[in-house]
């Protein structure tokens, strides 16, 4: 079967398939599919010398005084709305559309003190959605700002499934669907792939067998023609295969040979999936760790640099505590020693504020009889390369250290130390002698004259 394609607003060649602006003498529902790219539809109101660009990041259009302007933009957008809901409901079309960041929003009166305004933006010609209250709204109403590049979970199932296999390294979100639309409860909204915070970055909208699809767009590298040529394929299984997971219960009496055989293949590649998925969360669990042990050379803060700091104490084999109620950064118990630590990060040296805060913790343990040793952490001009960095610490940080004894340790000879006990992990012997080196050290811990 033959599918009859329109291309707006994508940078393609590809051949078999018609590209047209959105604002050309075109009608929609001349089409089996469209695929839509809205980035660029806002550059005609701009040729309108009446548009005003206002305080909040909105334009204005008199309306009075543009010639008839805002009435062909107004017209235009609701001929392409009810193109649209045609194509959708009535020929049963496909429309993929780019998930954008709604932008370039246009107001329309007579004045700037008319009350009767008319909003446009890159989304006025999508269909109004049902609920199944028969209450319509407005779709780009609940699109919420939202970039990144880390994508959650993905409904396999999906004939846009290819996309995010395809495109994994490359997709950079702009939008996702407000969580607010779920309590309209929309019945005929599907998911296809959400971020890692569960919120929807693609999704499906069904108008009975049309189906009206966004996707997050792609970084700029990747050639027009490999994004379109993969949107193509994907309506084509929609097409040719396509998903029926709604049927009358009846139906199951009437199964077919080897229906059952196929079911069963299924649920063992579903528990297969399974077990692959909980292999994966503990590997990138444990690259996570490694990511995390990184961040030594370049973070700072208690939610990054201070973690980062304690693991790697963690690895060398001090017993480091997790949950306590001490303000320590870091806190670690080794028989009758108590060993504290203060970390800190910095675009210049690590000054005498973080020692004397390590001293005040110190003294008031030593005052309550307990043994104790100090260290301080620091990850000094963070922003460099950290082999071609000067002295981490200034100073009056140097010489309050080494009155009382004090540890200095800066964090890419940790970082040194971690990765010389991970890359010989089961030799106790090397832990035993850099935990030694630390606890015995009352200059600057400096790793490679361990000799290890």
């Amino acid at each position: 079967m033959k599918i009859k394609i329109l291309n707006i607003g994508f940078d393609s060649t590809i051949s078999g398939i018609q590209t047209h602006s959105f604002y050309d003498g075109i009608s929609l529902c001349d089409y089996d599919a469209v695929i839509i790219d809205p980035s660029q539809f806002s550059k005609l109101w701009f040729k309108s010398e009446q548009v005003e660009g206002l305080a909040d990041g909105t334009y204005f259009l008199n309306s009075g005084h543009d010639k008839g302007f805002s009435q062909y933009l107004t017209d235009l957008l609701h001929k392409r709305q009810e193109e649209t809901e045609l194509l959708l409901k009535r020929n049963c079309g496909i429309i993929v559309c780019q998930f954008r960041n709604v932008k370039d929003v246009l107001r329309i009166a007579r004045n700037r003190y008319d009350e009767k305004v008319k909003t446009i933006n890159m989304y006025t010609w999508l269909p109004t959605l049902p609920n199944k209250y028969k209450r319509v709204y407005n779709l780009d109403l609940y699109f919420k700002e939202r970039t990144g590049k880390e994508i959650g979970k993905i409904n396999v199932k999906h004939q846009f499934s290819s996309y995010f296999r395809e495109f994994k390294d490359n997709i950079r979100f702009e939008s996702v669907l407000d969580e607010r639309i779920r309590f309209e409860d929309f019945s005929n909204l599907d998911p296809i792939a959400m971020n890692r915070a569960g919120e929807w970055i693609a999704f499906e909208a069904s108008f009975e067998q049309g189906k009206l699809i966004f996707l997050p767009p792609v970084s700029q590298d990747i050639p027009g023609n490999r994004v379109v040529d993969l949107i193509i394929s994907c309506i084509k299984k929609i097409v040719n295969e396509p998903q029926l997971d709604s049927y009358p219960s009846w139906v199951e009496n009437y199964n077919l040979p080897g229906e059952d055989q196929l079911l069963e293949n299924i649920k063992e590649l579903d528990n297969k999936e399974s077990e692959i998925e909980r292999e994966r969360e503990l590997l990138e669990k444990k690259i996570n760790k490694l990511k995390l042990l990184k961040s030594l050379l370049y973070e700072r803060g208690k939610y990054v640099l201070e973690p980062a700091v304690r693991e790697a104490f963690k690895i060398i084999g001090f017993n480091v505590l997790v949950d306590y109620e001490e303000d320590y950064d870091l806190y670690a118990k080794e028989d009758s020693l108590l060993v504290i630590g203060e970390i800190e990060g910095s675009e210049n040296q690590i000054d005498v504020d973080k020692f004397r805060q390590l001293l005040d913790y110190v003294v008031e343990i030593e005052g309550k009889g307990e043994n104790c040793k100090g260290l301080l952490v620091g990850n000094g001009f963070l922003g460099e390369e950290p082999k071609s960095r000067k002295q981490q610490f200034t100073d009056a940080a140097i010489n309050g250290c080494k009155k009382q004894g004090y540890c200095r340790i800066a964090t890419y000879e940790l970082f040194k130390a971690v990765k010389k006990v991970l890359s010989n992990s089961n030799n106790e012997e090397i832990k035993r002698k850099i935990k030694k080196a630390i606890l015995n050290c009352t200059n600057e811990f400096i790793f490679d004259q361990l000799n290890l």
